[in-house]
């Protein structure tokens, strides 16, 4: 079991900005845009974000390149809930972009257009290479793991870290902030550090962030005297860099009395037939056999659990070459299949 201790974010009078740092160094220099609490009951990414800033400022640690931390849903995170009305991850569509002013009552929608503004400035302000990366915590135990929408460079910057990597979530959601990101082609990474309530959740989100500092040449690893201590913290067994798929999710109704069934954690082994879960006095059995994935242990929420499996490397290395030879284009050559006038990367 992890060491838990309840993570409140803050009392009522302490003010909470959204733009909790910013540093530029010049704008044809690599851009780091970290975003936390977009779920306000997930302030362990605040906590990782002004720790790492402390150490650069009482440090004076140069950085060479921009880096931007934000906060997400300010208004959930003084309330500690995961939203108020709307799940702020899921307004991202085109339909809500394009409507962005017509906030209503909605405290999410608010908190859409400040955070929709917030990133337009920084992309207007600088060239990139941009890497936006999403920190998050889950309601269930789990290693730290990461999540993008499939693309080349999404991958070949998420391999870095020695983690696991799902694809295809996206697949699965309306309206993520990364995937409406990624719609731009910048790199964009979900970072899911812990469970909610784990005070590891915190130090590895710390270890991320150093990590994504370095990696993107944001930060000479060279300029941190204590840069092997700061990123040794996340646990040998997470350390893998195997690619999984999402394969199956269960879909929550509005007013459904769901609880899952057992203590799973993530990627926890699961037989088809296997009682995952009881929704309306109802058994959910799993459909297919497969590792469970972000099983659902809060009232909020519509994503009960997923069910993904390991992608072969074959795969991976094939994809990979298809991809660079463009063997995509070639699909438009069969009946049926053509491009999505209204978005060039969808046949």
């Amino acid at each position: 079991m992890m060491n838990k201790a309840p993570i409140q974010f803050m009392d009522q009078q302490t003010p909470l900005k959204r733009i909790l740092f910013s540093y530029q160094f010049n704008n044809t220099a690599p851009t780091v845009i970290f975003i936390a609490g977009i779920h306000g009951n997930e302030p362990s990414g605040i906590y990782g974000l002004n720790n790492v800033v402390d150490y650069i400022n009482k440090n004076s640690v140069p950085l060479k390149g921009n880096f931007y931390a934000i906060a997400g849903n300010l208004n959930a995170l003084k309330k500690n809930i995961r939203f108020e009305k709307s799940d702020l991850n899921r307004l991202w569509t085109q339909d809500s972009i394009v409507n962005i002013n017509e906030t209503n009552d909605n405290p999410e929608r608010k908190e859409q257009l400040e955070l929709h503004e917030v990133i337009k400035g920084i992309l207007l302000e600088n060239k990139g290479p941009f890497y936006f990366i999403d920190l998050h915590t889950t309601s269930s135990e789990s290693v730290p793991f990461i999540t993008i929408s499939d693309s080349l460079n999404n991958r070949k910057f998420a391999s870095r870290f020695s983690l696991p990597v799902i694809l295809g979530i996206e697949e699965y959601l309306e309206g993520p902030l990364l995937t409406f990101i990624n719609e731009f082609g910048h790199i964009s990474l979900g970072f899911e550090a812990g469970q909610h309530e784990g005070m590891e959740s915190i130090n590895n989100c710390i270890e991320f962030i150093w990590k994504t500092l370095v990696f993107s040449g944001c930060v000479d690893r060279i300029q941190i005297k204590d840069y092997k201590s700061l990123t040794n913290r996340i646990k040998e067994e997470s350390k893998t860099k195997e690619f999984y798929e999402v394969n199956y999710r269960y879909f929550l109704q509005d007013n459904d009395d769901f609880m899952m069934a057992n203590n799973f954690k993530n990627f926890d082994l699961v037989k088809k037939g296997e009682i995952l879960a009881i929704n309306n006095n109802i058994e959910i059995n799993a459909p297919v056999s497969g590792q469970i994935f972000m099983p659902l242990y809060q009232k909020q929420g519509k994503d009960g659990f997923f069910i993904i499996n390991k992608i072969s490397k074959v795969w991976i290395v094939l994809s990979k070459a298809l991809r660079k030879l463009k063997f995509h284009h070639a699909l438009r050559l069969l009946p049926g299949i053509k491009q999505d006038p209204s978005n060039r990367y969808t046949l």
